[in-house]
Formats: C-alpha cells, structure tokens, sequence
C-alpha cells in the first residue's frame, strides 16, 4: 500500500489510520521526538488538537505512528472531547469498558497450556488469511 498521511481520506485498499500512544507530558513527547529524529525517523511538529497535543511519525515498516498527551488543563481520559460532527456509536461510549459487551469467557486457557511459542506468527497469519 502507499504510504499513508494521518487522517487524509484514501481510495483502494483499506487499511487502519494509525496507532497512537499516549505519554504523559509534552516533556515526554519532545523527549521522544528528538530521539526519533536523531535515529532517522522524520517527525512532524508538536500539533496542537485542542484537547491534546501529538507527533506524528512512521514506524520502519511504514505504519503511521503518534504519540500524544492530554493539553494543559485537559482530562482526556475522563472527559474527552469530540469534535466529530457525526461521531460513531462506539465513539459515544466513552474511553471506559463497557459491561456486556463481550460475551462470557465460559472456556478459560488452563494454566497449563499458557505458554509462549517461538515463532514469527507467521502460522497465525496464513490461518487467518486462509478464512
């Protein structure tokens, strides 16, 4: 696929935005901007989106990065704010786990089978693919 620019509309293949990481201050940011640059990785400017600010980035596979942090005196978590006209329904449901919507988990792993496998997930990959 093309490289990809945060929140520019596309046509063809369909593929995630991209994925954000929250930091715990502008501080941090700077911090991580800087050393994303000094490793050859462009960054874009500090953006300040009213309720928060972010840079934006690619990871070395090509997937549009950002690292973001709630602006002074904003408290994202617990009261976001939108600023999308049309919002989806699950937008509206707010950063919080919402009770019944995941079915009951009625077979658990047995702590006898939780095991990390080498491997490059590739199997995993091919599997789902092959759905």
């Amino acid at each position: 696929m093309e490289r990809k620019l945060h929140g520019r509309p596309v046509s063809g293949p369909i593929a995630f935005d991209h994925v954000a990481f929250a930091l715990d201050s502008a501080d941090a940011i700077w911090t991580l901007k800087d050393r994303l640059e000094a490793a050859g990785f462009p960054c874009s400017d500090l953006i300040d989106h009213g309720s928060f600010h972010a840079v934006y980035s690619f990871d070395p596979n090509g997937i549009p990065i950002e690292f973001c942090c709630a602006a002074e005196g904003q408290d994202i978590q617990h009261e976001p704010a939108l600023h999308d006209a049309d919002p989806p329904p699950a937008a509206l449901e707010g950063p919080e786990p919402q009770p019944g919507k995941w079915p009951a988990v009625t077979k658990p792993t047995p702590a006898t089978e939780r095991q990390a496998k080498a491997g490059d997930s590739s199997g995993f990959f091919q599997k789902w693919a092959a759905r």
